[in-house]
C-alpha cells in the first residue's frame, strides 16, 4: 500500500576455512582462502508488519531468520458451509526443499486480538522439518507447541502437539472475530495432532488425534456457527 517499504542489502559472511581441494580449485592457498556466502538482507516496513528477514544464499542448508517488530493479520472466520473435499496429498510441499526457519514477532495481532510475542525455531533435518519450539506470550493467550513436518516412508504428513490458556476465553474468541460465546471463563487447550500434507493441507476428514478443553467459571452467552463447527471437529 501507499507508504509501504521494502528495502535490501547483501552481505558477504565468512562462513569456513577453505580446505586444500577447495582452496586449489580458487587458485589459492588453504590457509588464506575463505568460503563466502551472500546473505540476502531485507528491511520490511509497511502497515501490517515491520522488520527485517535474513535470507542465506548457500540454499537450504542455512536457515531463513525473521525479526519483526509487529505483524497484523487479518484472517476470515467461517461460518458454517458445505464441507470442503480433502485436499491432495500428491500436492502437498516437500519439507526436505527448505531451509529452516527462526521468527520472532514482538507484538502479534489477529483481526482485534492481541497475542503478545511469538518465538518460533524450526530445524531442517534429513526428512524435512522439526518444529523445536513454537511460544506465545505476553497477549490474551499463552501457548507451547512443538512438531514435526516430514517426508518419509509414510509420505509427506505433519504433527504437532501445543497447549494453549487464556484467562478469558471469551474475549480471546470476540477479538479472534467470533460472536460472544462465554462471559469470563478461563480457558485451556491441550491439542496432539497429526495428518497427511503439508500444514496447510490440514482437514477435519484426515486429521487424527485428540482435543482437549477446559473452561472454568465461565457463562455461556449463545452459540456460534463457526463455533459449533470447531465442537463438530472433535466429534
Amino acid at each position: 500500500g501507499e507508504g509501504d517499504r521494502v528495502g535490501a542489502d547483501v552481505d558477504l559472511v565468512v562462513v569456513a576455512d577453505a580446505d586444500d581441494d577447495v582452496a586449489a580449485g580458487l587458485g589459492g592457498e588453504a590457509d588464506v582462502v575463505a568460503v563466502v556466502v551472500a546473505v540476502l538482507g531485507v528491511d520490511l516496513d509497511a502497515a501490517a508488519l515491520a522488520g527485517r528477514a535474513r535470507i542465506p544464499g548457500a540454499g537450504p542448508t542455512q536457515p531463513v531468520e525473521i525479526d519483526l517488530e509487529r505483524l497484523a493479520l487479518q484472517i476470515p472466520v467461517r461460518g458454517m458451509q458445505e464441507a470442503s473435499p480433502p485436499p491432495d496429498v500428491d500436492m502437498a510441499v516437500d519439507p526436505t526443499t527448505l531451509p529452516g526457519l527462526t521468527l520472532s514477532i514482538a507484538s502479534l495481532t489477529v483481526n482485534d486480538a492481541a497475542l503478545g510475542t511469538l518465538m518460533l525455531e524450526a530445524e531442517r533435518v534429513p526428512q524435512g522439518l522439526m518444529l523445536r519450539d513454537l511460544s506465545l506470550q505476553g497477549g490474551a493467550a499463552t501457548a507451547e507447541a512443538q512438531g514435526h513436518w516430514l517426508a518419509d516412508s509414510r509420505g509427506i504428513h505433519c504433527a504437532v502437539t501445543a497447549e494453549l490458556s487464556t484467562d478469558a476465553l471469551g474475549d480471546l474468541l470476540v477479538g479472534l472475530g467470533y460472536t460472544r460465546q462465554l462471559e469470563e471463563g478461563p480457558g485451556r487447550f491441550d491439542l496432539a495432532l497429526d495428518w497427511p500434507g503439508d500444514p496447510t493441507q490440514i482437514h477435519s476428514s484426515t486429521v487424527n488425534g485428540r482435543v482437549s478443553i477446559a473452561v472454568q467459571d465461565g457463562r455461556l452467552v449463545e452459540l456460534d456457527p463457526g463455533v459449533t463447527r470447531v465442537v463438530g471437529l472433535l466429534n
